[in-house]
């Protein structure tokens, strides 16, 4: 027949009030002498502490399981110094650079005079000259041409607007040939003088004659000074030129145009006894057209640099 185990008294142990346990053996007796006495108290202190350090040895887990679970070793609080960065190069500020003036484009008069022509071979042309009036002195940057097709010239480079006259001018070269095309277009001209000049003479002036193509400009130079046979004298700077001359490798179909666009500069000077210059020089010099055949104008007219109408052709 089984039994029932007798359990051990397992009462909570109470640290409080006076300790009655019997861990220590049989007590000392207190009647013995004083020296006994004190070896009593000695095995007493021995038997406190061997109880007494398992409970300190207990009560420390426990206290170390708390702290353990308060602050885990594993949270620990880390503090982050802020992220510097580097400093990186910086590329200075560019330069504010000079504005470009825009071309200008001057509101000039013009004249215009159409110039008929026919060869030996039937081919029939019309040569249309167009003249403006001179640019203005107190332009202000680049002029346009009025024409357009992006010729310029600079006062500040190409010319002196205090002495120097700009003329703007075109030619527009028309086939009016009724079933045949011109299979070499050209405009051939020369610059040539119309009448007579002062009777004064004065310095050798330079005129130049600035065709634009579309690979630039093409300048043609005169030397203009003296009377000759009592008009004035125009030589071309360099003789074996003589001409500016303009050709198109295309033909140039019935009907179809071609055209040149272009500067007269006129190199003036300023005397004291001719404060304002020798411009009247322009209205003695006009245009004369080669390889066109002969004029068969009716009423032919002549137009000069300066923009005027003359009676009579060269």
């Amino acid at each position: 027949m089984a039994r029932a185990r007798s359990r051990p008294d397992l009462r909570p142990l109470s640290l409080e009030g006076p300790l009655d346990l019997d861990l220590r053996g049989p007590r000392p007796r207190t009647d013995v002498p004083c020296a006994l006495g004190l070896n009593s108290l000695s095995a007493w202190g021995v038997q406190l502490r061997r109880f007494s350090c398992p409970v300190s040895f207990a009560l420390g887990i426990v206290a170390l399981a708390l702290i353990a679970g308060c602050s885990p070793a594993s949270e620990a609080v880390q503090t982050k110094a802020p992220e510097t960065t580097a400093p990186q190069p910086t590329s200075p500020a560019p330069s504010p650079q000079p504005a470009v003036p825009e071309s200008v484009v001057s509101d000039l008069k013009s004249v215009s005079a159409i110039q008929h022509y026919k060869t030996a071979s039937g081919y029939s042309t019309t040569i249309r000259e167009t003249i403006w009036h001179p640019l203005p002195t107190d332009i202000a940057g680049p002029a346009q041409h009025p024409a357009g097709d992006g010729a310029t010239i600079d006062p500040s480079s190409d010319y002196d607007p205090k002495t120097d006259v700009v003329v703007p001018f075109r030619l527009t070269l028309t086939n009016t040939t009724k079933g045949f095309a011109i299979e070499k277009p050209t405009i051939d001209y020369s610059v040539e003088s119309i009448g007579a000049a002062e009777a004064q003479t004065y310095d050798m002036m330079s005129l130049e004659a600035w065709d634009w193509h579309s690979d630039g400009w093409s300048t043609t130079k005169y030397n203009v000074g003296g009377v000759v046979d009592g008009q004035l004298a125009v030589r071309p700077s360099d003789v074996s030129a003589g001409t500016a001359d303009t050709e198109w490798s295309d033909p140039l179909a019935p009907g179809a145009s071609v055209t040149v666009n272009g500067f007269f500069v006129y190199r003036d000077k300023l005397t004291p006894a001719k404060p304002k210059g020798t411009r009247w020089v322009l209205d003695n010099l006009s245009l004369e057209f080669w390889g066109q055949g002969n004029r068969s104008d009716k009423h032919p007219h002549t137009l000069t640099l300066s923009g005027k109408l003359v009676p009579g052709g060269l």
